[in-house]
């Protein structure tokens, strides 16, 4: 038997540490992250819920606004900020120079944060989605993620 519960975490009046008491309820170290515009992609090694379809999963990269979670481990990120060149060059092999051959100042590691993120807990999936203005992908990812069809078009 499975049990799906969703609560407005985004609405307006629920203050940040409404939503982070709630994390921390279910035994997760996640926390409030950026509320702001942002481009997303489905992070394919994320761990889903056996009700999970991949298939049904939004493809490409989608634009929308979120209250985003950050300390949400990479496989517990489902929608995930897409991480663009400039925040890679941390991530490159190579050990790049400026012209004048001095090695470049450390950054720290650009974490992405994520619009959806979710967790196994017990025998069962806590799922945080946070468009605030849920649109088709929002709606699709949360199809997918309870085994359900595609959404129609419009």
């Amino acid at each position: 038997m499975a049990v799906y519960l969703s609560l407005d975490c985004t609405s307006p009046t629920l203050a940040r540490a409404e939503i982070e008491g709630l994390f921390s309820a279910f035994g997760l170290p996640w926390k409030s992250g950026n509320y702001e515009n942002n481009t997303f992609e489905f992070n394919r090694s994320s761990l889903l819920p056996k009700s999970a379809r991949v298939e049904l999963f939004p493809t490409g990269d989608h634009r929308f606004k979120a209250l985003h979670v950050k300390g949400a481990q990479p496989h517990e990120q489902i929608i995930t900020e897409v991480l663009y060149e400039e925040d890679r060059e941390d991530q490159s092999e190579d050990e790049s120079e400026d012209e004048d051959m001095s090695p470049r100042p450390e950054r720290p590691e650009r974490i992405p944060q994520a619009a959806v993120a979710g967790a196994k807990i017990a025998n069962g999936y806590f799922v945080y989605t946070g468009d605030v203005n849920p649109g088709s992908e929002s709606i699709q990812t949360i199809l997918a993620l309870c085994r359900l069809g595609n959404i129609p078009e419009s």
